[in-house]
């Protein structure tokens, strides 16, 4: 019987679009992925320590600066928004026992965690191949954070219907947690951090929006809408500051700006 369930579920997969098939593997396969996404990390810092050559180079490529690493940490949280996401992550799981409720958080983490190595590891290559340089990049990220700011501290897009079959991949994961501006800011911190500290920095953001998906029901009671929505508009502010910067960035190294 087993075996007849396997084969049919074979048979099913086969049949599906590589855009089926991410989804399958993020949703059924959570655990492969999340394994598999941390052995690539070490691979890549690996590879990256040994083109580095001298002791040096990679000393400096394993140099873990704490301060830079929260740092990063609270811009990607304020990105992230995981609160801001909270209303429709809870119109999703309210019919869901505890435990289904526990591995919908899983494997929206999962999904996230993936999605930020890739943006981490194909973030320069895309660069590289549209011939665009950091500033530029920064420059659009920036407009990118203050659309999304001017968004998160209206009424934004956080009342989008839920894709009820695939929701903890699409639309949770991708685009409400990890979107353009997460994408933006990614690409500009492994052009200007060390890669490890913004790996480091990606798995604490991991965690803690995990914490905030499981402890959802909890959270709402205690803040309320109006509390969810106020600290929604509180992290657009942080994003909106951090928009500011990265297009003053952008002119100074232009040099329409001096310092």
């Amino acid at each position: 019987m087993e075996d007849m369930e396997k084969n049919y579920s074979n048979e099913r997969r086969a049949g599906m679009s590589l855009g089926e098939q991410i989804k399958y593997w993020l949703t059924h396969r959570r655990g492969k992925v999340f394994w598999a996404s941390v052995l690539l990390s070490v691979l890549f810092i690996l590879g990256s320590i040994v083109e580095k050559g001298s002791t040096s180079n990679i000393l400096g490529e394993l140099t873990i600066e704490p301060g830079q690493i929260v740092l990063m940490t609270v811009q990607l949280f304020a990105i992230i928004d995981p609160v801001g996401v909270l209303p429709i992550y809870l119109m999703y799981e309210q019919d869901l026992q505890s435990a289904q409720k526990t591995k919908l958080a899983r494997t929206v983490a999962t999904a996230m965690f993936a999605i930020l190595l890739l943006f981490v590891f194909l973030g320069p290559l895309i660069l590289d191949a549209l011939h665009v340089t950091l500033y530029s990049f920064m420059l659009g990220g920036g407009v990118i954070l203050m659309v999304l700011a001017i968004d998160m501290l209206g009424e934004g897009p956080r009342t989008k219907t839920l894709d009820a079959a695939e929701a903890a991949v699409v639309p949770i994961a991708s685009p409400l947690l990890v979107g353009p501006g997460t994408l933006a800011t990614i690409m500009v911190f492994v052009g200007t951090r060390p890669l490890i500290d913004v790996l480091i920095s990606a798995i604490i953001v991991t965690f803690l929006v995990a914490l905030t998906l499981i402890f959802s029901s909890s959270i709402a009671k205690v803040m309320g809408r109006n509390g969810l929505r106020a600290a929604s508009r509180l992290f657009g502010i942080v994003i909106a500051a951090m928009a500011a910067q990265l297009i003053h960035d952008a002119l100074l190294g232009w040099g329409i700006l001096h310092a």
